[in-house]
């Protein structure tokens, strides 16, 4: 993954790795500390996904309103802070998901 992110651009690099590695990987171990299978455990993190949806067409709606900036690296700024904010309850329910579980 290092060899194909380094050829990358920055964005391009990062999807890669949050979906292959990151999210995988955090998947698999949901999956094995709530002894669950694919289908089940994706029905409980529905909410939290059409959640998400719900947040970034908000963003985007504030967006197409005026409400936020158009130039690009001020949109990409905006994202990135989109995205701190929507991760900080996902590192606070994981930590204490692998405290409990002990993987």
């Amino acid at each position: 993954m290092l060899i194909i992110g380094i050829q990358l651009p920055l964005l391009s690099a990062f999807g890669l790795y949050f979906i292959g590695q990151h999210s995988l990987n955090g998947w698999s171990h949901l999956k094995q500390g709530m002894q669950s299978e694919n289908k089940p455990l994706f029905v409980k993190a529905l909410p939290f996904t059409l959640g998400a949806a719900l947040l970034l067409g908000l963003v985007l709606c504030m967006s197409h309103a005026g409400m936020l900036p158009r130039k690009s690296k001020q949109w990409l700024s905006v994202f990135f802070v989109f995205l701190a904010c929507l991760s900080m309850p996902i590192v606070w329910a994981m930590q204490r998901f692998y405290l409990r579980i002990k993987l």
